[in-house]
């Protein structure tokens, strides 16, 4: 939880500098802020967890961490990506962290920044959370 309170305070922090700094130089419009988590997009800085092969279908896009998928929903079609995924793609600069069950139990994987790839056997349709990690 530490981690998570951490990241959303320095992208809080780090949207609002960027705000002040635009107003300051006197630009017009807005601040962009960088990914939008749960959107249904594959954006920059999000880890993306996909419903089908070869970053097809329906697209989890995560910027913080979940602890259980169950309480999430595939944001552009419903129904519950916990154990639904086959492929993912790290558009992070974060280490994500995959589990076969929730808060970080069962099985356990990672997926390095800038990584593509479809789902092994052992997380075939079995991933429950998603954490991301510094280092």
């Amino acid at each position: 939880m530490l981690a998570t309170r951490h990241r959303l305070t320095f992208r809080l922090t780090t949207l609002l500098l960027s705000v002040l700094t635009a107003c300051g130089l006197g630009l017009a419009g807005a601040a962009t802020a960088g990914a939008t988590e749960l959107n249904g997009k594959s954006e920059s800085g999000e880890f993306c967890v996909y419903g089908g092969p070869n970053t097809t279908y329906q697209i989890l896009d995560l910027y913080l961490s979940r602890g259980d998928f169950s309480q999430l929903s595939w944001p552009l079609y419903g129904g519950s990506p916990n154990d639904r995924n086959e492929s993912y793609w790290n558009l992070d600069s974060y280490t994500w962290h995959v589990y076969t069950d929730s808060n970080r139990g069962g099985r356990h994987g990672w997926i390095d920044p800038g990584v593509s790839s479809n789902a092994s056997s052992t997380f075939w349709h079995q991933v429950s959370s998603a954490y991301y990690t510094a280092s």
